[in-house]
């Protein structure tokens, strides 16, 4: 797994590997409600025939 491999190369620490954890889940929580509004979205214009 490269994930592993970064770290065991860089030695980062336990503290920095928990932030960073930290802030892939809130970009993973970003990524999923911008997903769910694109698909919002895309299903508002074919009810609105606004696509063919």
């Amino acid at each position: 797994d490269h994930w592993a491999q970064y770290i065991s190369l860089t030695g980062v620490s336990r503290t920095t590997m928990q932030e960073q954890s930290f802030s892939m889940e809130k970009l993973q929580v970003e990524f999923d409600q911008l997903f769910l509004r694109a698909v919002l979205h895309v299903l508002k214009a074919k009810r609105y025939k606004i696509i063919p």
